[in-house]
């Protein structure tokens, strides 16, 4: 049975969107971003920030997606990590390790980043960290940094071409999500 991604993508996006998590991101080349990423952590109410190397970012669904799973599982409390951008990293990734998340992000780490900041129930306030970190105001589509090698050894699928490595990459994420849930 052939699948629609790109509806499947949406219908799923669609549902989820309902947690109202809002998502907003920019470009950055500037390293210091690493370090700061847990100090943006807004305390009482879920406020994610997180930094992911570009050359691993293929569309913006590849990053709303472990956004609103992240929200749904620290509402539902089946969060693995107690660090809100921690547990992101893994919805990202596919993974329970939080390691492994580790490791296969760090050895693709590397400008430029794509600084992401996302809230649930409010809008996410970036713009000090948009001049903090100088960031560009540039949509993924419009980028061309992915490293289609970097991506396929990440997400554990076949370098193909970049529609169908973003199908690959998104039904990784959602898999890992259906599987993850199912163990808890």
């Amino acid at each position: 049975m052939e699948v629609n991604l790109n509806s499947s993508a949406s219908f799923l996006l669609n549902e989820l969107s309902k947690l109202n998590v809002r998502l907003r991101y920019c470009v950055t080349y500037s390293n210091e971003v690493l370090n700061l990423v847990e100090s943006f952590h807004s305390g009482s109410e879920l406020c994610v920030t997180q930094a992911i190397p570009a050359a691993l970012v293929i569309a913006e669904q590849q990053l709303k997606i472990p956004a609103i799973y992240t929200a749904e599982a620290f509402i539902t409390k089946n969060n693995v990590s107690e660090k809100p951008h921690i547990e992101y990293l893994l919805y990202f990734v596919g993974t329970r390790q939080i390691k492994e998340a580790l490791n296969k992000l760090r050895k693709f780490t590397r400008e430029p980043y794509i600084l992401i900041r996302f809230c649930l129930n409010r809008d996410p306030e970036v713009e000090d960290l948009e001049k903090t970190f100088k960031c560009l105001d540039r949509k993924i589509g419009e980028l061309n940094f992915v490293d289609e090698d970097a991506l396929a050894e990440v997400y554990g699928i076949r370098k193909s071409q970049a529609s169908e490595m973003l199908k690959d990459v998104l039904t990784r994420i959602t898999y890992f999500k259906i599987t993850a849930f199912k163990k808890a």
